[in-house]
This record gives structure tokens, sequence and C-alpha cells, in this order.
């Protein structure tokens, strides 16, 4: 999980106790944490713990917000929870049975699975979460399929090298039959196989009319799957209700919404297939994210296509759960990218 190695004082045992339970209480309840709640579950009197919540403070790990008696953790304090000290939050064997048995549910759709991964996130994370579709340096064509549906009105299914699946209606010059359309389509992908949209326009001089109609669309759509790709987002309702300040609200609308700022972010925080990374209040790296935490991972076959996901959420997210909703979902969509590519893609 790379993130910032935190460096501080060494603390006892029990200084790492009381900082995960002031870490733990203030996930759950938001407010600040003294030290008569931590009395029951550490065995020492609140003389003591005062002791160690001031060599807590003094390590940069926990502050006093205002005049409170109370303290709440700082990012420092977060990064040394989620580097040493986080334990739970994992997914019990039942959720994960549920989880991969939605997505085997779900039409071998790539699609569908972005819409699906989004909304498996939000909901087990209890944040917002993004899902970017798998991008390919090179979009390669793999299949087409021509399905006649009413006069010259043709549907055409074209699948890529990545798994997408993009449907279009197609009017011919003149009326076809369902036979001469097949024949076409196997043609057309025997044809193009592998071939990107530049190497398919120097294709187009050697074909008959109908399979140039076909082809210019095939083209088109290529073309556009080549452009940055798309986002899926679920939970932002649920999300805003967490924040306190306005400027956290702007700041989430900005890293779902900005394709640049996004792209930046995925790209240098998850660059390879696997990782899991944790950034929490932009590390002193993205300002535009310093109120927020974001737990982001990559999926897909490194070299073939990729995409990135993640739960969003304020610095007191759920750690746990995050990271370990994160990091299943990842491996379930890589294993199914697999299946797409074939069992030697990822070798």
């Amino acid at each position: 999980m790379p993130m910032d190695e935190v460096k501080g004082p060494e603390l006892t045992e029990r200084q790492k106790r009381t900082l995960e339970l002031i870490i733990q209480n203030h996930i759950q309840t938001g407010r600040p944490i003294g030290s008569k709640s931590l009395v029951k579950h550490l065995g020492v009197s609140s003389a003591t713990i005062r002791n160690d919540m001031a060599v807590l403070e003094d390590a940069g790990y926990i502050t006093s917000p205002h005049t409170s008696a109370g303290r709440i953790p700082t990012e420092a304090g977060y990064r040394y929870f989620v580097q040493r000290l986080m334990r739970g939050g994992q997914l019990s064997p039942a959720e994960q049975r549920m989880i991969a048995h939605q997505f085997h549910q779900a039409p071998l759709d790539v699609e569908q699975w972005m819409r699906l991964a989004a909304a498996v996130l939000a909901r087990t994370a209890k944040g917002a979460s993004l899902v970017t579709a798998p991008y390919s340096p090179i979009i390669q064509f793999k299949h087409l399929e021509l399905i006649a549906t009413q006069g010259r009105m043709v549907l055409m299914v074209l699948v890529l090298q990545n798994g997408e699946v993009r449907q279009r209606m197609l009017m011919l010059a003149e009326p076809v039959t369902q036979e001469r359309l097949s024949e076409t389509a196997a043609r057309l992908t025997h044809i193009a196989l592998g071939l990107t949209a530049a190497d398919l326009r120097g294709k187009l001089a050697e074909l008959n009319t109908l399979e140039q109609e076909v082809l210019e669309l095939v083209i088109d759509l290529m073309e556009d799957a080549e452009k940055p790709q798309l986002v899926y987002r679920d939970g932002l309702t649920d999300l805003f209700a967490q924040f306190e300040q306005s400027e956290a609200v702007e700041q989430a609308l900005h890293v779902l919404e900005e394709q640049t700022m996004l792209e930046s972010l995925l790209n240098e925080a998850v660059p390879n297939v696997g990782n899991v990374r944790v950034v929490i209040a932009g590390e002193g790296r993205w300002k535009d994210i310093s109120l927020l935490s974001i737990v982001l991972g990559r999926y897909g076959i490194a070299g073939q296509a990729t995409g990135a996901l993640g739960v969003l959420g304020p610095t007191r997210m759920r750690y746990g759960r995050a990271i370990s909703a994160v990091r299943y979902v990842a491996d379930l969509m890589s294993n199914l990218m697999i299946g797409i590519y074939g069992e030697d893609a990822a070798t």
C-alpha cells in the first residue's frame, strides 16, 4: 500500500493503542476524543492517558481543536494509523461472495461492469466512488456483428480488444439480407482483427461498397474510443452529507469532475495494476484535495488495457473497509479483463 512513510518518535504500545482508539472513535463520531472516554479501554487513569496524549500531540499525530479538551487526529496521525495500526474493516467472506456473484451475473459488457463496480464501492465503503473504463494506448479491432432490424436499418455491434462494446445503428444504401450481413461481418472481422483505426483506413479501397459503409462507421467508433476514457461515479449524495466544510465539498466535486486533474492523480498515484494507494489530505502534492482522503487501485492487464477505481471521502473515512473494498473489486475486474483477452493475456 504505497504511501509516504511517516517519520516520528517511536511510540510505546500503550501510546499506539491510544492513538488507534482516538482515530477509531473520531472516525465513528466526528467529535474530539477526551481521555475519560478511553479509560475503560486502556485500563489506566485519565492522568496517564493525558500524558500519552501529550506525547502524541508533540509528535504531531493528534491536535486539539479550538478550546476543546478532546483531541482529533492530524494528517500524520491518519497516515501512521493506516501504515502501522489499522486492523479490521476487512470484507467478510460472505460480502466477497455476494460481490463476486453480482459481477458474474452481470452481462459480458465492460460498461455494465464499470457501473456495477462504482455502485458496489460506494455502498461497501460508504463514500463516493469513481471507476475509469479500461484504456489501452492502442485501440484495436476484435470482433464485429451486423444484425438486420428493419428495412435498411442494421444494428452494428463492435467489440474492441480492450473489452469495450460499441453499438450503433447503420442506415445502408439499400436493404441487405441477414445472410449477407453475417458474411460481411465475418469477412471484416478476418480482415480487421488486431488493427487500429489508422490501419483500417488503408483497407477501404480494397473493399466492396457494403463493406466500405460498415468499415467507415467502425473507424469512427474506434477513433472515438481513443479519446479520454469515461469515468463512472456513484455515492455522491451520501458523500456530501459527511463533510463539515463547504470547501471540502468543492474539492470533492473538482476531483470527480475535472478530467485533467483526475488523470494526473490516477497516473501518478496508481501507475501499476495491483497497486492500492491511500492519499490522505493530498500528501502535500495535490493541494486540490487537501481536505480529502482517497483510496485508489488499478485493475486490468499491464501493457494491454488498464483502468482505475477508488473511493473518496473525508479524512476520517473508514480506511480499512475502503482499502479492502478497492483491492477486492480491482482483483475481480482484473480477472474479468483476463477473461476478455484470453487466459494467456496476463503472462
